[in-house]
């Protein structure tokens, strides 16, 4: 198994492209161009909220397949590295959140600036229908601590605390 990153930023420059082409577009075509759209809007979505998870699967000719993350962490299949994933310890302290095989993989970009590295990742969320809004759940690959069913600010916060503790980072 081998890790890289690929570019999955989503500026609002392209989603307003994508929304002109599908407006534009001929009938025939217009359910394919809103797909489009969708994808990438629900891209940026998750990215705007901070949701580190497997989004995207890339795979061809020549191309072995890649998982790849909403931060554009992508892993490859092949001989499994220890030294890639998070402890047993900290496997067994997450496991009700039940984390997705890129969830479970060192090595995240910070979804601010795409650049820096992050140990604590908003892994889910739920839709609260009675209150209409969501409550997400986060968690550090450091040290194992959970942040369960709290608010997108309480969250994104958890993260920078747990990045700051173990990255030195702001």
């Amino acid at each position: 198994m081998s890790i890289g990153y690929v570019e999955v930023k989503v500026p609002k420059e392209k989603l307003l492209k994508l929304k002109e082409d599908m407006d534009r577009a001929n009938p025939a075509s217009k359910y394919g161009r809103y797909k489009a759209w969708l994808h990438h809007a629900n891209l940026e979505s998750a990215q705007a909220s901070g949701m580190h998870f497997h989004y995207l699967t890339q795979s061809g000719l020549r191309v072995a397949d890649k998982f790849i993350c909403t931060c554009g962490l992508y892993i490859e299949e092949g001989e499994d590295l220890p030294s890639l994933f998070i402890s047993a310890d900290i496997a067994y302290k997450t496991r009700e959140l039940l984390l997705d095989p890129v969830q479970k993989v060192k090595g995240h970009r910070d979804l601010g600036d795409f650049k820096s590295a992050s140990c604590a990742l908003i892994v889910g969320s739920r839709y609260i229908q009675s209150k209409s809004y969501y409550l997400y759940s986060a968690y550090c690959q450091e040290c194992g601590e959970i942040g369960f069913e709290i608010s997108n600010e309480e969250a994104k916060a958890f993260v920078n605390t747990h990045n700051q503790k173990h990255l030195g980072q702001l």
